[in-house]
């Protein structure tokens, strides 16, 4: 005896639908690479009148895109903080000013700049990105010891397959070990 199931619902076409043009668009982001092409890319497709699964791809994309734009900043607000005027030392300046944080003088938070410590100049940062001193201290930090420490880590952002949130967790998480063993962490 057969049993007969009704269906509730209409059968689906044989063929697909014409959907948006940007499905093609979409799923070629995954083969862009990160950078100006995809970014080029990016600014062509809007959400609007995708599918869901699109709008996930195009998320994706997005998603890579800002992890290669925030590893260049990251990149760059380490090249501002670390900078040293060359005209800073000059001994014929015949107005010397007391050392400055950069210079190892006292940088009004009670530490003093060692011989070998990288000591960011976090106003410049702050001034520039117009940000509060907490967060011009913790972006200033994170880019610093990136470029300093590892290296690698900033590469895999820059390349747009690490956000800042796992880079800062190599960071912390590896702050206390010695170089050896932070680059053992950091190739896994």
């Amino acid at each position: 005896m057969s049993v007969r199931y009704r269906r509730s619902r209409p059968a689906l076409p044989a063929t697909p639908v014409a959907g948006p043009v940007a499905c093609a668009a979409v799923a070629a982001l995954a083969e862009v690479p990160v950078g100006p092409g995809l970014a080029a890319a990016l600014a062509q497709i809007r959400f609007g009148g995708l599918s869901g699964f699109d709008k996930v791809l195009l998320l994706r994309a997005r998603h890579r895109q800002d992890n290669h734009e925030r590893g260049l900043l990251l990149q760059a607000v380490a090249a501002v903080a670390l900078h040293t005027d060359p005209t800073d030392d000059d001994p014929t300046d015949p107005n010397p000013t007391d050392p400055g944080p950069d210079e190892g003088g006292d940088d009004g938070d009670g530490g003093v700049g060692g011989v070998g410590v990288l000591v960011p100049d976090v106003d410049e940062v702050r001034a520039a990105l117009v940000l509060t001193r907490r967060a011009a201290q913790g972006l200033c930090g994170l880019a610093v010891d990136l470029v300093a420490r590892m290296p690698a880590v900033l590469a895999a952002m820059i390349a747009g397959g690490l956000d800042q949130p796992r880079a800062r967790i190599f960071s912390s998480w590896t702050e206390q070990l010695c170089a050896r063993h932070t680059a053992a962490v950091v190739a896994h």
